[in-house]
């Protein structure tokens, strides 16, 4: 959580405390929205208040308590503040490895986290620069750190966590179908896909603008270049989320589907071209399905395949 007063910190933790297993205070973040309200990374000057944050939670809550800090300006100051984190009583401590005035683009300095782990004897946690699988073990290796945390190489492609390595292209259009499945917030699936975007391609180009256009959760984001663009059958329904692959095929029908398709099928919001709603059938599967599958396509209403 992000917070910058004790009480309250307490407050919005108790509304949780039973449904997680443990509170990390955020005090690293360096953006101006948490700055500017004594949160995040303006809590490192504020060692007092660390404690004062600290202690209230560990005393009135049975969960694990763990926080997350960036480096000082120097290794020292970095160590001084850890040792006292520590002794407020956490049960692990992340580190970021930049300063608050140092940008993405700057190497995270792994040797400062590894003068935070030598000087602890509770678990720190290492954060910085993890982009690829093998960044796991390199950045334990440098630091000793127990474990690592890892953010935008996790954003970008989140088969970071395995040794095969998926392609970017095949993780957007399975985040994109999980977005579906679960009703995925379109704020936080349009902040994800632009990430991902931006990192591997550009938000310039038709794809990430499609993108940004998507207003709302019935918005369908196509890529406009995309020459294999067909509609069949009308009448046409737009799908409550935001979606873009050129290999996906979306089934829409207003009638149950009693035919063993593979791909998933549930009920979701629709809204036809008319302005009228309507609860419709909606089927996802991929695009070497549809020839072998065509024959099923008579019983419903509609269908796009990009």
């Amino acid at each position: 959580m992000g917070t910058s007063n004790a009480v309250r910190a307490l407050t919005a933790a108790q509304l949780v405390s039973k449904d997680v297993a443990a509170i990390d205070i955020n005090m690293g973040c360096p953006k101006s929205f948490s700055i500017s309200g004594g949160m995040g990374a303006a809590l490192l000057s504020k060692p007092e208040l660390i404690h004062d944050i600290i202690t209230t939670l560990k005393r009135n809550l049975d969960n694990t308590i763990t926080c997350k800090i960036r480096l000082l300006k120097s290794s020292e100051v970095t160590v001084e503040l850890a040792r006292r984190i520590e002794k407020a009583g956490v049960s692990a401590l992340a580190v970021h490895g930049r300063r608050v005035p140092d940008r993405p683009r700057d190497p995270a300095k792994w040797d400062e986290i590894a003068d935070v782990v030598a000087a602890l004897s509770i678990p720190v946690i290492a954060n910085g620069d993890v982009f690829e699988y093998e960044d796991f073990e390199r950045i334990k290796g440098a630091t000793g750190a127990t474990c690592v945390m890892v953010a935008r190489g996790a954003l970008w492609n989140a088969s970071i966590f395995s040794p095969s390595k998926s392609s970017w292209e095949d993780v957007k259009r399975e985040y994109v179908r999980q977005c579906i499945l679960w009703d995925n917030d379109v704020k936080s699936t349009k902040h994800t896909l632009k990430e991902m975007i931006a990192h591997y391609s550009s938000l310039e180009l038709p794809e990430g603008k499609a993108v940004i256009k998507s207003a709302n959760t019935e918005n369908v984001a196509l890529d406009e270049s995309d020459q294999q663009l067909r509609i069949h059958s009308p009448p046409l329904y737009m799908a409550q989320i935001l979606l873009y692959h050129s290999s996906i095929c979306i089934i829409f029908s207003t009638e149950q589907i009693n035919v063993p398709l593979r791909c998933s099928i549930f009920d979701c919001r629709a809204r036809s071209f008319n302005g009228m709603f309507l609860t419709t059938q909606l089927g996802i599967i991929m695009r070497d399905e549809v020839i072998s599958m065509g024959f099923l396509f008579q019983a419903l209403d509609g269908f796009l395949v990009f």
